[in-house]
């Protein structure tokens, strides 16, 4: 069983307890889960599935559980990316682990946009941003998940996924610029 699994089964127990509080909201683990699905589905539409690899780059906020939940639950991997990376460093931390596609998150670091679109002659991989607040540089995932059921995604779509796949990369800060698989 595996960490969405665990996840999905404790969303049955405690739908409507608190699962996150950040300043003045409160996510319930059925709010959150409802997220997730959202985002699971909204990702396969946009063509990516088990095994294939989501670059997340985000500060920390509340939509950092239901994305990676949502990626989790249609058996993609994440590479956690470090937000506050610059220019050349925030390429490779996106490019070397292969992602199919690159999420950025709205947070509370507001030139992250921009400091990725400068970078988007660079990169390859498609780049959505969630629930932007500002200019619009990127798509908005968004969209797709506002078009997406809260109903939970077929668990069949990470059927493939063995206990020995990575479920994340972190690129750690050493001097070998290699992932450490999770």
């Amino acid at each position: 069983m595996f960490l969405i699994d665990h996840f999905e089964r404790q969303v049955t127990y405690r739908q409507n307890h608190p699962l996150v509080i950040f300043k003045e909201e409160t996510y319930t683990y059925q709010d959150v889960d409802k997220m997730a699905n959202k985002v699971g589905h909204a990702l396969v539409k946009l063509g990516v599935g088990a095994g294939d690899i989501v670059a997340l780059v985000m500060s920390n906020e509340p939509a950092f559980i239901w994305l990676y939940l949502g990626i989790l639950k249609i058996g993609a991997r994440i590479s956690l990316v470090n937000h506050h990376l610059k220019c050349d460093s925030l390429r490779h931390s996106i490019v070397c682990s292969g992602p199919k596609l690159v999420l950025l998150g709205k947070g509370y670091d507001e030139d992250l946009p921009k400091r990725v679109h400068n970078l988007e002659s660079k990169l390859i991989t498609p780049t959505y941003v969630y629930n932007p607040h500002n200019e619009q540089l990127f798509p908005c995932l968004d969209i797709y998940m506002k078009e997406a059921p809260e109903s939970r995604v077929d668990p069949a779509l990470r059927s493939r996924v063995q206990l020995s796949d990575p479920a994340a990369y972190i690129l750690t800060s050493g001097t070998t610029g290699t992932f450490l698989v999770l």
